[in-house]
Parts: structure tokens; C-alpha cells; sequence
């Protein structure tokens, strides 16, 4: 294995994975200040290394692992000084060392091959946490001296800790936000479920990839629908919904009421909470059942509110009703009652719900509102919920196209879905 024929070191520019910025870091260093570098540096529950001979990245095997000698040996000197090996002169000795603390063959005999050298073990730390380690080869005939490397590196050291420790927090941040964006996606309802539902989640920051919009469908005969806010932006917004919607469910197996799910659950969450307000978030929950009215069927649909923006049903005949539901937020008060309602679905009788990111959409202090909510949909009366959620998404976006500074907004949509049709 080689060093590469051409790199544009990632000096500059957006934070990127840490093993992209470890590989910038030794890219630099053996420029002018080492012969050879490599970077440990821990992500997660693993561990990655990026090395570099002569200002070009090191190409390793595609399946290579960092072996555990290697990892062992970051392990032991965290907290350490930086430490000089003192290479044996035996040949075979000497380069078990230098393989030891590289971890890699194929580069441990491209070290070989630099003649006499110095290896330096420099652990990353930043305020006393570790981060990885730094082994750096020094060639003993080369300029600038062992002593002056190593007063550079005194110097250059606390800040590529610092920006290891920055790439590491962010490719964190975005691995978590994934996982919260996969567990937050809506589920569909169940096979053969008689509801016929569309929903829309957008996360309002650009750098963000989930919010605390949350919506969730679950049960099977009975259904809980459950959409809300929770207080917070980015993955700690997304951490405390997932939170919430897991509250709700198991709840939901003690009581399928409304109104007792959303006092169970607020319960559950000022027993976690470790300050007033830590939890603190708004929710609509609902259950959900087929009806029969005569020869027709529809859904029977009971609403519970915690402090959230109210319901509204748009009917076939393009009427529009607020559902009256009310109780406090989650997450703020014990003992939490909250008053239910009833209603009846249709025909191609639409529940709508959504969270404040629709109404408290801003165009020069202009709030978009719940008149305006009321315009986007008298229109798509008798829809299907698809187009429905389409037609007041868009409605918020063109009203709000400014992606910086909007709120998460989620929208979901029910209907009847007729036995033998698709709605």
C-alpha cells in the first residue's frame, strides 16, 4: 500500500466525520513537521484511524480494523504525558513496536523502509476527556529536530484535540438524529384497518434532520392517533418525542382513553423530569374506532388535548368544525385532567391535526393563522387525505419560504377507508 497521488486536505470548510477531519490533521503534520502520522480517534462504540507518509493520506486495505493491541495501547496512556518510544536495535523487535502502535503491516513496513526513526505517542485529551491518540514518526536525520517536533507539538496538540472532539459531538449528534428521524416516521395504520391516514413532518432548521413535531398510529381495532410539540430543537427536541410517543404506548395498554392516556403520560414525564418544564410539551391523542350509523359506516373518534392548537374537521360538504378539547401541557402540573370529545367521520369526512409550526408561521410579523388554516382547506373538500396534507403544507411554505428561521410543523390527516376500497 501507497501513499495517494493527489488530496485536497479538509483544512478548511464544514465540519465533516472525524476520520475525515483525523485524515486532514495527519495530512498536515507530515507536511513539515513529522515523516509519518496516524490518528486514533474514538466515534462511538468504535474505533477509526487515519494515517498519512509524507503530506498524502495512507490508502489502507479496504478491511482493515484497528487490531486490539493498537486500541489497548490508546487506552492505557490516556491521561499520560506524551511519551517517546525507545526502539530496540534488534530489527524484528524494533518492529513489533512500531507495529503495535500503528496497527497496520502494510504501513509498519513503509516506516521500515524511512530508516532510523522516533516514535512519539501524543494522547488527545480536552479538559481532561480523552479523545484518541496521535502516533507520530519522526525520522532521527531529518529537519526540524526531535526537540523541536515535540515543542510543536505542545502547541498544536490541544487544538487538534479540540476539533477531533467537535467532528466527534456532531457526527453524534447526526447519528442520533437519525435514529430519532427513523423512529419518528409516522407508521401506517395496521392491515385492514378501516382508517385512511396522510401525514406531513418537517423539521424547521436546515442543519437539523429531526425535529419535535412528533405523530404517531398505533393499535389495531381501536387506534391511537397521537401528533405533538415537544419544547426544544434538533435531537433533543427528537429524544423528547420519542420519549412521549413511547409514554403514550404504554399507557395505551393500561387505558385506551384519551383523556387517561394523556394523564398517564404526563405523569410518566415529571417522573423523569429533574427541573420544572423539562419535559414540557403539547399533544392531541385520539381513539379511534369503525362505526355503524344505519346501513353506513364511518369512525367514531374521542380527542383528548394537551394544550395544543385545537382539531379541526373538514366535512364532504366542505364544512368546517374546531373540535372542542382542552386540558393543560404535559409536563408541567401532577394530577392533569383533560376534558374529551366526540365526533363522528363520514363519508370522505376529514379530522385534520397539526402543531403551531402552521399557524405561528411569520412573514413580516405577519402570523399565518387559523384563518388562513381555514382558507387552505375549505377547498379540498371531499379529498383524499393525501392532497389535503399537500395543499396546506404547501399553503404554510409559500407563506414562510424563509428556511431559516421556521418552526417544525406536522400535519396529519384522517379519514374512513371503506371496506374493499382505497378511501
Amino acid at each position: 500500500m501507497s501513499p495517494t497521488a493527489d488530496h485536497r486536505p479538509l483544512t478548511h470548510g464544514p465540519v465533516t466525520h472525524p476520520a475525515g477531519t483525523a485524515e486532514a490533521v495527519v495530512v498536515d503534520l507530515t507536511r513539515e513537521l513529522v515523516a509519518c502520522a496516524q490518528v486514533l480517534v474514538r466515534v462511538g462504540g468504535s474505533w477509526v484511524a487515519s494515517a498519512a507518509v509524507g503530506g498524502r493520506p495512507f490508502v489502507r486495505a479496504p478491511d482493515h480494523r484497528v487490531p486490539a493491541r493498537t486500541i489497548a495501547q490508546a487506552t492505557r496512556l490516556r491521561g499520560s504525558a506524551v511519551t517517546t518510544l525507545v526502539l530496540p536495535h534488534d530489527d524484528r523487535r524494533r518492529h513489533a513496536m512500531v507495529d503495535d502502535a500503528l496497527g497496520d503491516p502494510a504501513l509498519t513496513d513503509h516506516v521500515a523502509a524511512l530508516g532510523p526513526v522516533t516514535v512519539v505517542l501524543a494522547p488527545l485529551e480536552v479538559d481532561g476527556r480523552n479523545v484518541g491518540l496521535a502516533t507520530l514518526v519522526h525520522r532521527d536525520d531529518a529537519t526540524p529536530s526531535l526537540e523541536q517536533v515535540l515543542a510543536s507539538l505542545a502547541e498544536l496538540l490541544p487544538g487538534v484535540a479540540a476539533r477531533l472532539d467537535v467532528s466527534r459531538n456532531v457526527a453524534e449528534s447526526r447519528r442520533l438524529a437519525g435514529a430519532f428521524s427513523s423512529s419518528l416516521l409516522v407508521p401506517d395504520p395496521p392491515p385492514g384497518s378501516p382508517v385512511l391516514a396522510a401525514s406531513f413532518v418537517r423539521v424547521g432548521a436546515e442543519d437539523e434532520s429531526v425535529g419535535g413535531d412528533f405523530v404517531d398510529l398505533h393499535g389495531d381495532d381501536v387506534l391511537t392517533v397521537l401528533l405533538g410539540d415537544a419544547m426544544g430543537k434538533g435531537a433533543v427536541a427528537g429524544l423528547n418525542g420519542e420519549r412521549i410517543i413511547s409514554a403514550v404506548r404504554t399507557a395505551a395498554l393500561v387505558d385506551r382513553d384519551p383523556a387517561a392516556i394523556l394523564s398517564l403520560t404526563n405523569r410518566m414525564l415529571l417522573g423523569r423530569a429533574r427541573s420544572y418544564g423539562d419535559h414540557f410539551a403539547t399533544a392531541l391523542c385520539g381513539r379511534i374506532t369503525e362505526t355503524r350509523q344505519g346501513t353506513a359506516t364511518g369512525l367514531s373518534v374521542t380527542l383528548a388535548s394537551a394544550g395544543h392548537p385545537p382539531p379541526l374537521v373538514l366535512r364532504e360538504d366542505g364544512a368546517l368544525e374546531q373540535v372542542a378539547c382542552s386540558g393543560p401541557a404535559l409536563g408541567l402540573y401532577d394530577r392533569s385532567s383533560y376534558r374529551m370529545a366526540d365526533l363522528v367521520l363520514t363519508g370522505r369526512d376529514t379530522l385534520v391535526l397539526y402543531t403551531d409550526g402552521v399557524t405561528e408561521a411569520r412573514r413580516d410579523g405577519d402570523l399565518f393563522g387559523g384563518s388562513r388554516v381555514l382558507r387552505s382547506l375549505a377547498p379540498m373538500a371531499g379529498s383524499l387525505p393525501g392532497a389535503i396534507i399537500e395543499r396546506l403544507a404547501m399553503a404554510v411554505a409559500e407563506f414562510h419560504p424563509d428556511h431559516g428561521t421556521r418552526d417544525d410543523v406536522a400535519i396529519l390527516a384522517l379519514q374512513h377507508r371503506a371496506r374493499g376500497g382505497s378511501g
